[in-house]
């Protein structure tokens, strides 16, 4: 840094010092040089309406450049925007006057002193860039440097002293509606490539900048740069470089447009500043704000620079500190303060004084402790002394209070020690409770983790980063039966339990809303059962633990159950319709043969008992049928309302015989036809109605039908017992009723298999069957959907 600032210094010092005085020289020099061999017709103008751009860029370049010359913020890159500026007022000007000439020998005077901006103009705004990028390597390299000079100064002595470039003499001049036009000669081109190649760089590294900006005002600054780079670079190219070698001829725009990136460029700096500053530059600027008087001095002790805090101490005006002697301020002191403070400096970089004595202007003597450091050149010599001193007076001041304030806490203190004692007392109690507490709390943790460990099934721990806590031995052994490693790895741990996304399941899981349900998978030959279920402290979800069953052999009692009973059911069923026909046949044949009146009653119970036990054993093959997938449902078009109606033609005779009213609700417009199959609607809808009658002693079964959402809405609604809330989960379960017990049968003797196995057969058919409402005493109203065919 302390190099960079050093060079950084050193261009300063250049674009300062050296070009202000040699801008003028050049300018004058350019036009003397310009005017050789001209007449005074140069001075012959007439108004041309095509140099008004060039005459509004001449004046909005004025202007731009006084404005910006009177920031307060000077850095390396204000200073060489300003010679951009001052470059582009002297193409504008000489533009502008050759619009305006009446004559060839002014043209070609006015084109040259205009060919000197532009020629300058690339280099200056190159460097800016660079300055304003802080691209010290580039500015410290050598080759670019001597390049440039020499590249700029070959162009500028070709451009003025011979046809190279542009014409040079009056003969090759054209006339254009716009005026005497310059036009280009042969190796224009060369020049092209170098002028553009120097823009081109600078739109890179702007572009460059604007990507890797991390602050917001970085990025704009550098977006306004490259936008405004580029206006001149794209379309003042094609007018004033492209087309004419190409003998193409355009109204020339290139002055006009880069007097519109000067004026961008400007907005950008007024609105953002320079937003990187050499620290060499922006110095002073802190110095001014600190709380501290900073002196800096040269070898010979006297004063080159001070701030703003230096002149309030010493009550003396920045011009009459000047030059002083630092002898002047501390009078008897200085000696000490040149062998104690500034004598060591030249082995040292910082030396401190704790206290001396500050001579003011009114001869008041103000205490102050002063730091030091040396400022030494790039050969190591040392250039002068930078000297800080800060005001201790109200420090002395408070430093006798603090001494008497000392002698109070010292008293104190012999107070706070015996409030020690007794606090370290208390203390040691304390740490005793606590080693109980922690004891207490260990014993509960082996607790815990012996009882987790102690589960048959797989127990899974997961933090609320999705990082897994805890394993038991039988989430272990059962990763082991899987053929997969322990892991703490929530994806590892899913791709062993075939793949199921716990991730998601834990994220879903610590969401609100309800419980999240068990999921089943199986892997290989394995079947597990997985449970998440969230750790709530507080009303706050701080984890998941994922419980891990092994189900693999309850599936296979379950599956053999279930082909029990399906073989069961089937092995049944002929013989049990055999035993029907046997008691239907005696009592057809001997019933009015044999005049015991107790055989017919024998008889009809043999038969009722056998009826009902088929019903059953049907039940119960339907259910195992359904249950494993083996019952095959038909998908074709059926007229439901036509289905409707047979089955209440069927049924209406139970209803007529309680007393009940079987109303049939339908819409006015003809009804879709539903996919389905008819058999197994049939069976729902007798179920249905059935269970309507079954259930209700008076009043009415109403069935309606209605089109709702591209599926078939059929209501069954009676006036019966109604069903309990709290019963109402057990409709649709086997083996259950929703009567007030749930083991007992009621009078009709079913089994509690009739709606278990109608939601079956809907769901089957690509449809419903649910409770819609139920109120106890008042009746209940279940509905069946089904799929509208296409």
């Amino acid at each position: 840094m302390q190099r960079y600032d050093r060079r950084g210094t050193i261009v300063l010092k250049l674009a300062k010092k050296v070009l202000p005085y040699f801008a003028v020289p050049l300018f004058m020099g350019a036009l003397l040089f310009a005017s050789y061999g001209v007449r005074p017709t140069i001075l012959d103008f007439r108004f041309n309406p095509y140099a008004v751009a060039s005459l509004i860029s001449l004046v909005s370049n004025c202007a731009l450049l006084v404005y910006m010359s009177r920031l307060k913020t000077k850095t390396a890159a204000s200073y060489w925007f300003n010679i951009f500026l001052f470059t582009l007022t002297v193409w504008s000007f000489g533009e502008s006057l050759q619009r305006l000439s009446l004559t060839r020998e002014g043209a070609l005077f006015w084109s040259t002193l205009a060919s000197v901006g532009w020629v300058i103009l690339p280099v200056s705004i190159f460097i800016f860039c660079l300055t304003y990028l802080r691209k010290d390597d580039w500015l410290k390299n050598s080759h670019l440097f001597y390049f440039l000079l020499v590249s700029t100064l070959g162009i500028l002595y070709l451009n003025l002293s011979t046809d190279a470039f542009i014409p040079f003499t009056q003969s090759q001049l054209d006339i254009q509606s716009w005026g005497f036009n310059s036009g280009v000669e042969k190796y224009f081109p060369i020049f092209i490539v170098w002028f553009e190649s120097l823009y081109l760089l600078s739109i890179v590294l702007m572009v460059q900048r604007y990507r890797s900006a991390k602050r917001a005002t970085d990025k704009y600054q550098a977006l306004y740069f490259s936008i405004a780079l580029s206006i001149p670079f794209f379309v003042g190219s094609a007018t004033d470089a492209i087309l004419p070698i190409f003998n193409i001829n355009f109204y020339p725009l290139a002055v006009t447009l880069t007097s519109v990136m000067a004026l961008v460029f400007s907005y950008a700096i007024r609105r953002f500043g320079l937003l990187i500053y050499n620290p060499a530059t922006v110095s002073g600027t802190i110095l001014e704000t600190m709380e501290e008087a900073v002196l800096v001095v040269n070898p010979s002790f006297s004063v080159e620079y001070a701030n703003l805090r230096a002149h309030e101490l010493l009550l003396l005006p920045g011009e009459e500190l000047a030059g002083m002697s630092l002898e002047r301020f501390f009078g008897t002191d200085f000696d000490h303060l040149k062998k104690g403070l500034l004598k060591p400096l030249t082995s040292q970089r910082f030396a401190y004084i704790e206290r001396s004595l500050v001579l003011t202007q009114g001869g008041r003597e103000v205490p102050v402790s002063i730091s030091a450091t040396r400022v030494t050149d790039e050969r190591g010599e040392i250039e002068g002394y930078i000297l800080v001193a800060s005001d201790i007076t109200k420090l002395e001041g408070s430093l006798i209070s603090l001494n008497e304030k000392v002698h109070q806490i010292e008293e104190k203190n012999h107070l706070l020690a015996d409030l020690s004692n007794q606090l370290q007392h208390e203390k040691e109690g304390v740490e005793h409770k606590v080693e109980d507490r922690t004891r207490e709390v260990q014993e509960k943790q082996a607790q815990l983790l012996a009882s987790i460990n102690g589960l048959g099934m797989g127990f899974v721990m997961v933090d609320a980063n999705f990082s897994i806590v805890l394993l038991n031995h039988a989430m272990e052994h059962l990763l082991k039966k899987l053929h997969h490693r322990p892991s703490k790895s929530l994806a590892t741990l899913s791709h062993a339990l075939g793949g199921v996304n716990l991730a998601q399941m834990v994220k879903d899981c610590m969401a609100p809303g309800p419980s999240q349900a068990m999921q089943e998978v199986l892997v290989d030959t394995t079947y597990l059962q997985i449970y998440p279920t969230p750790i709530v402290l507080a009303d706050e979800v701080i984890g998941v633990v994922i419980l891990v069953q092994d189900a693999t052999e309850s599936k296979a009692l379950e599956r053999a159950r279930e082909e029990f009973f399906s073989i069961a059911s089937h092995e049944m069923r002929t013989p049990l319709t055999a035993m029907n026909g046997y008691a239907a046949l005696l009592q057809a044949v001997y019933g009015d043969k044999i005049k015991d009146p107790g055989f017919n009653k024998l008889t009809a119970g043999i038969v009722e008992g056998g009826t009902r036990l088929l019903r059953v054993v049907n039940d119960f093959l339907n259910m195992s049928r359904l249950e494993q997938g083996r019952l095959e449902f038909l998908h074709e078009p059926l007229d439901a309302v036509a289905l409707l109606k047979d089955v209440v033609h069927e049924i209406k005779v139970l209803a007529t015989k309680k007393k009940l009213k079987l109303i049939v609700h339908l819409p006015h417009h003809r009804l879709p036809k539903v996919e389905g199959d008819a058999d197994r609607i049939r069976e729902v809808l007798i179920n249905l109605i059935g269970n309507a009658i079954k259930f209700t002693d008076g009043g009415s079964i109403i069935v309606s039908v209605e089109e709702e959402e591209k599926q078939l809405k059929i209501s069954v609604h009676d006036t019966g017992k109604g069903i309990d809330p709290k019963n109402q989960s057990l409709l649709f379960r086997k083996f259950q009723q929703a009567g007030s017990s749930i083991t007992a049968r009621d009078a009709s003797h079913g089994t509690g298999l009739g709606l278990y196995i109608s939601r079956l057969m809907a769901e089957g058919m690509g449809g419903t069957l649910y409770l819609e409402e139920s109120v106890k005493g008042e009746g209940s109203t279940f509905v069946f959907t089904l799929p509208i065919g296409r």
